[in-house]
C-alpha cells in the first residue's frame, strides 16, 4: 500500500510541474525574433488603404485588428515596457501604434495613439495605450 501511495504522489508532483512549466512558457522572456508582424493591405475604392495586422508571438498568431492607412514595423524609441519591434499604422499625421508590452511577468498586446506633430504648438505624441489582448 505504501508503495502505491508513493507512486501516486510522485505522479501528481510530475503532473503539477509539467502543467506549471507549460503555462509559464507563454509568459517567459521574449527574445529577439519571437515577435513577428504581418500585414495585409486592402486598397479602398476611395484610394485609402486599410491594413489588417497579425502578431505572431512564439509561433502563435493573434489578430491585432484592421487600421486605416499603411503600417510599418519599427524598432527604435520603445515606449515604457514595450518590447521590440512595434508597428505604426497611419494615413495622415494621426495613427495607431501596436506593441507587445511587459507587465510584471506577463505580456499583453496594446494599441495607442500616434501623432506626427508639426511644430512646438503641436508636438509629436505617443500614448493612451489600452490592452487589446493578454498574451
Amino acid at each position: 500500500m505504501n508503495r502505491t501511495v508513493f507512486w501516486v504522489v510522485v505522479f501528481a508532483i510530475f503532473i503539477v510541474l509539467f502543467v506549471t512549466v507549460k503555462t509559464d512558457e507563454t509568459n517567459s522572456e521574449i527574445m529577439n525574433g519571437d515577435i513577428k508582424w504581418s500585414f495585409v493591405v486592402k486598397k479602398g475604392s476611395d484610394g485609402i488603404n486599410s491594413t489588417t495586422v497579425t502578431l505572431e508571438l512564439k509561433n502563435k498568431k493573434y489578430k491585432a485588428g484592421t487600421y486605416v492607412g499603411n503600417c510599418i514595423e519599427k524598432k527604435d524609441n520603445l515606449f515604457g515596457g514595450e518590447v521590440s519591434p512595434y508597428v505604426v499604422c497611419k494615413q495622415t499625421d494621426i495613427g495607431v501604434e501596436l506593441g507587445v508590452f511587459k507587465e510584471g511577468d506577463k505580456f499583453s498586446l496594446k494599441n495607442g495613439v500616434v501623432e506626427t506633430g508639426d511644430d512646438e504648438a503641436h508636438p509629436a505624441y505617443r500614448g493612451d495605450f489600452v490592452t487589446l489582448l493578454k498574451l
